[in-house]
């Protein structure tokens, strides 16, 4: 019976049956062998008053429609804004601060000046090899890299990259106005560090974000946000690659980064944690990004405390805000040089080849002994070489003890040949007789009697 079906019938749903019985679809089929339907007329007012233009949420849902996230118009800055000094007065509240961040964070913020600020301009005529020239070059792939990691979908350009080429573009991509243009829906989040007055708990700094963003020890296993970017070509990588180069002046590397990360309008909440971590935060269908408190149009806060925000209506679960881990790892390859195929094929190797060893068994995995770390390892020279020198001194000293185990093993030979040759002479002389060479015989008639 098994043999006899071909392919398992489709599922139709109640209401596509209904309308294809409401309109004789088999009849047709069999009696002219086809079926037409009357195309609609954009000319034609819509007839059923009850059925809805455009699909709602509801018959998305039941139609299983994917629907993707349109882009909402974000707000434009207006130019009599950026001529007022203080545009909320030189104390707003609290609650006035985030109400002007969510709505509109022109208001509150100024515009991102073309080239770099006063306070970072040694960057440009830095020495080669020096801690700003290090640090100018880590920043700029950083800006890459977090971008590259953000999903596709919270982009209003995906198919654009962000790829900054100098220290001022990429300070550039974290300006409100850039983030307003490329994300759909970003939330900006007040901070009130540095500012007098307000309550409740201080944000961290800017320049203190460098040990979320720059760690200086290996990130933790299980987490494999940050763990693709301490990996090469990750920044991260490149920045503890860095600071091993450098040694003792690794200090002015991170200062560098300090106070480039300072001079950024707005970076996303990251968090990098032993058991969870993430780049991108999405909170109520929006982007989180952290706002300077540095370029706020204000002198201080306000003494009345925020009011609480009321959240939005629920409705179809929004995108995730990291993007594929594979993609990413594509994407930092490419901007690296290498072809998207040859890209696409490193990591489904490296893939495969993980997925093979997670199938052994224990002893398989465990056959072989882990290599251990030598201490005091020159690092000017590869493993290559080290190995190499290593087995060169090693077969020399087998060769050395060869020759040893040889030389004794002819002692011994030559002296149990001695020690043979003295017990052979010992039965001669025995048998034989003295050393004259004279046989002595017995005289007498009988042997106990007698005398030799």
């Amino acid at each position: 019976m098994m043999q006899s079906v071909i392919f398992t019938p489709p599922r139709v749903n109640w209401y596509v049956r209904d309308a294809l019985a409401a309109l004789r679809y088999k009849e047709n089929c069999h009696v002219f062998g086809m079926f037409f339907i009357e195309l609609e007329n954009p000319n034609y007012p819509w007839s059923i008053e009850q059925l809805p233009e455009v699909n709602n949420t509801i018959i998305s849902r039941e139609l299983k429609i994917r629907r993707f996230r349109t882009y909402q118009p974000q707000p434009e800055r207006r130019e009599e804004n950026d001529d007022i000094q203080y545009p909320l007065g030189k104390a707003p509240t609290w609650q006035e601060i985030s109400s002007s961040l969510q709505s509109n964070p022109t208001i509150l913020i100024p515009q991102w000046a073309k080239g770099l600020p006063e306070e970072v301009q040694r960057y440009n005529d830095c020495e080669e090899g020096s801690a700003e020239y290090y640090a100018g070059q880590i920043f700029v792939t950083f800006t890459r890299h977090i971008w590259i990691s953000l999903n596709a979908a919270w982009r209003v350009r995906p198919q654009t990259q962000i790829n900054p080429l100098t220290l001022a573009e990429a300070l550039e991509c974290w300006s409100v106005d850039f983030v307003l243009a490329e994300v759909t829906a970003p939330g900006f989040k007040p901070s009130n560090t540095g500012l007098h007055g307000g309550t409740g708990r201080r944000t961290v700094e800017f320049s203190d974000r460098r040990r979320t963003y720059f760690p200086d020890e290996n990130i933790m296993k299980n987490n494999n946000i940050w763990r693709k970017l301490a990996e090469e070509p990750g920044y991260i990588w490149k920045y503890q690659e860095c600071l091993r180069i450098m040694g003792e002046r690794g200090e002015e590397l991170k200062g560098c980064l300090e106070e480039l990360l300072d001079q950024c309008q707005c970076l996303p909440d990251s968090s990098h944690r032993k058991n969870e971590g993430w780049i991108w935060k999405v909170d109520k269908k929006k982007i989180i990004v952290i706002t300077n408190p540095k370029f706020y149009r204000i002198k201080e806060i306000g003494k009345i405390g925020s009011g609480k925000s009321t959240g939005e209506s629920k409705g179809l679960r929004a995108p995730p805000a990291q993007r594929n881990l594979k993609e990413t790892v594509v994407e930092m390859l490419e901007q690296e040089g290498y072809r998207r195929e040859v890209a696409e094929r490193a990591v489904k190797q490296i893939k495969s080849r993980r997925k093979r060893n997670e199938t052994k068994s224990a002893k398989t995995k465990n056959r072989r002994e882990p290599p251990r770390r030598i201490k005091g390892r020159d690092l000017s020279k590869s493993v290559v070489q080290e190995k190499n020198e290593k087995d060169g001194e090693q077969g020399y000293e087998e060769e050395e003890e060869e020759e040893e185990e040889e030389e004794q093993e002819e002692e011994q030979e030559q002296e149990e040949e001695e020690e043979q040759e003295e017990e052979h002479g010992q039965e001669k002389e025995d048998f034989s007789g003295d050393e004259s060479g004279k046989i002595y015989t017995c005289e007498g008639d009988d042997e106990d009697d007698g005398e030799w």
